[in-house]
């Protein structure tokens, strides 16, 4: 579907002789009689046609001859549009209220637009569609005539014509059918369309008004008094007092930077099929384009993708992402010293609310347990959660520092943390263990020791492994309750202990230490043996 971008500026003059012809242009098995039945709804206009038109004979017509026949003889009605898509503060001011008149009403979805009606946005906007499908995106601050809306019976045609007293909208014009017309008119010139992409915008801020037009895809013809000149696909042209100036349109802007994410200065990929993630507050930059002068921003929301949500200019080639979570598409083009408008980059692009970003959980074990994490804004209001295992809510701290603390008894833990007005953070699981024993004794009595250790506070159990010279597998786990414990007929090597203190079924850091029983040298048999013979 093609689409048509207006940006006007001011209340655009009509000059009088708009509505007086109706211009067609000769089509192989077009006659003067078939365009008479066709246009005017009989055959018996097609003398005077011939007439107004200085044809002789017009059986000698050809293809490509152009034919104006007077509004006034056309068989037409007056058409509307309708209301498909409204926000607040849009108003319909209708044509039998005048100019100067307050009374406005609130625009509603499915009210008609009828000729001679004016559509106010103010912040909001407004999306119309027009008998021949073709619809028309308002943006917040935008003032439409409805200067045209006519429908031709016995022909089906369709001639819209709008003006805009300032603001901006997005046009989506359906291809036009024969004889159909979709109209710009500036001080300027004209610029028509059928079916065709193009832009056109009126600039009266600086001090020689003048009109820009650009086409993106087809032909567009300008025409200015007398002359016309033709606009093929990538070219464009500003019109002023002092004549017509011919461009090439420049490229579109390249997005630059891979990844979009966490931080600030988040940047976009060149991808065109990805869509990207990005939060408030971060950064989107491009690359420059060679002759701009400034660039033109525009975003537009995806759930409505025919109003502009924001639009703007812009000296630099980045900007901050300062709109609302949701889904967008962006969209960058240069402009050139002279006004022209060159290609669209669009991206679509996803934002999110800005959330925390978990840094680290310290047991000090000893003190109160330590959170922090990250946030780009400063201040903020900050929620830390803890629940336990269970998902339990066990505390809930709220603090303005990206930081907290607190005493936990021994346990598994998840922990979040919610600035005011953003999303929660991902949750993070940590666990706390109780203290290590601080020493374990060992007193060995052959193949045999006694293990002993000082009482461990808030603990009542300890877990206690053997682990016999050699063969971790046959390692003893044991439980204890108290602080000591016994082992006999020990293997001859080297055995390690490891001790740890229990609670809630959470095992501290282990306490190590190694026990050695050795056997006895054979020799020492050698001075037994005399003794026992005595």
């Amino acid at each position: 579907m093609n689409r048509l971008i207006v940006c006007l500026a001011a209340i655009l003059s009509m000059p009088s002789s708009w509505a007086e012809d109706w211009s067609y242009t000769l089509r192989p098995g077009d006659d003067i009689w078939s365009i008479a039945r066709q246009f005017t709804g009989s055959g018996n206009r097609a003398e005077a046609i011939a007439q107004y038109n200085n044809v002789a004979e017009p059986k000698l017509i050809k293809p490509g001859q152009r034919i104006n026949i007077p509004i006034k003889w056309l068989a037409f009605a007056p058409s509307s549009a309708i209301v498909a898509e409204t926000t607040d503060n849009v108003v319909i001011q209708r044509a039998s209220s005048g100019l100067m008149n307050n009374s406005r009403q609130r625009a509603r979805a499915g009210d008609k637009i009828n000729m001679g009606d004016r559509i106010i946005t103010s912040e909001g906007s407004a999306l119309i569609r027009f008998a021949d499908g073709s619809t028309l995106a308002i943006a917040p601050a935008s003032h439409i005539l409805f200067n045209k809306l006519t429908e031709f019976g016995p022909a089906g045609m369709v001639d819209t014509h709008l003006r805009f007293a300032y603001g901006n909208g997005k046009a989506n014009v359906q291809p036009q059918n024969r004889g159909n017309r979709f109209r710009i008119q500036t001080p300027e010139g004209v610029a028509a369309v059928r079916g065709t992409e193009f832009r056109v915008g009126h600039d009266v801020s600086g001090a020689l008004p003048s009109t820009n037009t650009e086409t993106l895809e087809g032909e567009v013809a300008f025409t200015q008094q007398t002359d016309t000149t033709a606009l093929p696909q990538g070219f464009g042209i500003v019109a002023s007092q002092n004549g017509v100036i011919k461009e090439s349109l420049l490229a579109a802007p390249l997005w630059i930077g891979g990844g979009i994410g966490g931080g600030i200065g988040a940047g976009i990929g060149d991808g065109a099929s990805q869509n990207l993630v990005t939060h408030p507050e971060a950064v989107i930059s491009w690359q420059p384009v060679t002759g701009a002068h400034h660039y033109v921003v525009t975003w537009i929301d995806s759930n409505k993708p025919n109003i502009i949500f924001k639009q703007f200019d812009s000296l630099n080639t980045e900007l901050n992402v300062d709109v609302p979570q949701g889904t967008y598409n962006l969209t960058v083009r240069a402009v050139s010293a002279a006004g022209i408008e060159g290609f669209d980059n669009q991206r679509e692009l996803q934002v999110q609310a800005l959330a925390p970003v978990l840094q680290q959980v310290t047991n000090k074990v000893t003190g109160p347990i330590e959170f922090t994490w990250q946030y780009p804004r400063n201040p903020a209001e900050f929620s830390l959660t803890i629940a336990d295992a269970q998902g339990q809510q066990q505390h809930q701290i709220d603090t303005q520092a990206p930081n907290a603390q607190l005493t936990l008894p021994p346990g598994q833990y998840t922990w979040q943390v919610q600035a005011k007005d953003s999303a929660p953070s991902a949750a993070q699981t940590f666990t706390l263990r109780p203290l290590a024993p601080t020493e374990l004794s060992i007193l060995r009595n052959g193949r045999n020791a006694t293990l002993t250790w000082p009482e461990t506070a808030g603990v009542t159990k300890y877990a206690l492994r053997v682990v016999p010279p050699g063969n971790q597998a046959a390692a003893q786990e044991i439980v204890v309750t108290g602080h000591t414990h016994n082992l006999s007929d020990l293997a001859f090597g080297s055995h390690r202990i490891e001790l740890r203190a229990l609670q809630a079924d959470i095992a501290s850091t282990p306490l190590t230490e190694t026990l050695f029983i050795q056997r006895r040298p054979w020799w020492l048999l050698l001075l037994v043996i005399p003794l026992l013979t005595l």
